[in-house]
């Protein structure tokens, strides 16, 4: 499903969610992004734009997901963790 997601900046972007989604509300999320079901995203977190998660997948505080990265089902992303060219 396409929802909205209110970024901190105050950016509104279309995000697909899946069900049972958790973000906390300083989360940077970018365009074409999609999250899988029953994935929980903690604080200050920032996902790029074309990122793809998968379901299951918990993201722990100050994560920074660079553009055009997929995580796959049920990956837990410690905190502080850079994924891509950082």
């Amino acid at each position: 499903m396409i929802k909205q997601h209110k970024n901190p900046s105050g950016l509104i972007r279309d995000v697909k969610i899946g069900d049972g989604v958790e973000i906390s509300d300083d989360v940077e999320i970018g365009d074409l992004v999609e999250i899988g079901d029953n994935v929980k995203i903690s604080n200050y977190v920032k996902i790029g734009d074309g990122v793809e998660i998968g379901d299951g997948v918990e993201i722990g505080d100050c994560v920074d997901i660079d553009n055009n990265v997929i995580i796959g089902d049920g990956v837990i992303i410690g905190d502080g963790v850079i994924i891509g060219d950082g």
